[in-house]
């Protein structure tokens, strides 16, 4: 059985107040700050491929600028969500024998992957979704995902 984990990501505008921001919207869930990371991590485990409600993701980058969701597993399952201010920015989600699902513009972390952007109903593979995982947790600076 291969690895896989999920994580819901805040970017940190004021290191200071945004964990107890986010503590009180969450109710008091473990918000762990990571020194050199962009974001905080609020949610870690084991991935469910389900998509959060789209008005819940769209309130949640209102209220503190920039959210990612990502889920991957290496059996071949993607989930990437991000979202800022209010509006997504760019959503990818992929399954073993399924079709892309694929909303937004290509950000600069898919150039480094050396595909071109997946595009929606394609069933070509892009890259390992372990590899993609690493190249957005790269360019965004994202905190290590514990499972």
């Amino acid at each position: 059985m291969g690895s896989a984990w999920r994580g819901l990501f805040f970017r940190l505008s004021d290191p200071q107040k945004d964990p107890e921001k986010i503590r009180r919207e969450y109710d008091e869930v473990e918000v762990r700050v990571h020194p050199g990371a962009s974001f905080i991590c609020v949610e870690s485990g084991r991935p469910t491929y389900k998509r959060i409600a789209r008005g819940a993701l769209q309130k949640l980058s209102s209220s503190f600028g920039e959210v990612i969701d990502l889920q991957v597993s290496s059996e071949g399952n993607l989930h990437y969500e991000h979202w800022k201010n209010g509006g997504l920015m760019r959503a990818l989600f992929w399954a073993e024998g399924s079709a892309w699902e694929v909303e937004g513009e290509p950000q600069p972390w898919e150039t480094v992957l050396g595909s071109p952007p997946p595009k929606s109903g394609s069933q070509e593979p892009f890259v390992d979704p372990e590899q993609v995982a690493l190249c957005i947790s790269q360019h965004f600076k994202l905190p290590p995902v514990t499972v």
